[in-house]
Formats: structure tokens, sequence, C-alpha cells
């Protein structure tokens, strides 16, 4: 472990941000790939997507400013090809959304890498 913080660490989060969790997951696992569902202004996209700068990094929203794909996350699924995996996923959601948010983890889950992630 040699001190070194853990995702699981409960202290790990005092403090941080869901940016940092994120580049602190594709550094300790040495992740590839990251898809961020609902993006919005995409300052947090543009900022996380820095760690996987020689990866894959992707954003579905139809509404969001960083999107690099401007639709729906059910639209986006669709049109990935069936072989398509992502290390990382993060599924933003809202209380006002919950069925959709519950829909984008399990098509997450559907494309995930092995040894992936879905935050």
């Amino acid at each position: 472990h040699g001190g070194a913080a853990s995702p699981w660490d409960p202290h790990f989060s005092r403090g941080r941000t869901h940016v940092s969790l994120l580049t602190h997951l594709q550094r300790r696992f040495n992740y590839d790939s990251y898809l961020d569902i609902g993006c919005g202004h995409g300052e947090n996209f543009a900022r996380a997507r820095q760690a996987f700068a020689a990866g894959r990094s992707v954003c579905a929203d139809p509404l969001g400013v960083g999107a690099t794909h401007q639709m729906t996350s059910d639209a986006f699924f669709a049109r990935e090809p069936p072989g398509a995996r992502f290390d990382l996923v993060l599924v933003g959601g809202s209380q006002r959304r919950a069925a959709q948010a519950l829909r984008d983890v399990e098509s997450a889950l559907g494309r995930l890498a092995p040894g992936g992630a879905v935050v």
C-alpha cells in the first residue's frame, strides 16, 4: 500500500472533487479511456480528460458545450460500435432523472473494459 490513498480509503474524498477522483483512478489503474455522460459546460470534462491525453476521452451530452458528442446518452450508446469499451465511465445524474441515470449505469456496465469502473 505504501501509504498512498486508495479509492477505497474513507479519508480519500476529504477536500477533493470528482475530477481529482477520476484523475486518481486513472493514475492508480493506468486507465486509457474515459466516458463522461452529461458533461454540461465541459470545464470538469476538459480537466479530467487531461489525464487521458494518450488515450480516448469522450463526453455525450445533448446540451453540453464541451461535449465531443452532442447527443443523448441513449443515442450515444446506440451509435457506438458494440465492441467499444471504456476503462472509466462517469455517469452524471440528478434526482430528477434517476431512471435515466440508472439506464446510463446499465449501459455503461455493458461497455466497461475488464478491470474498469463506473463512477
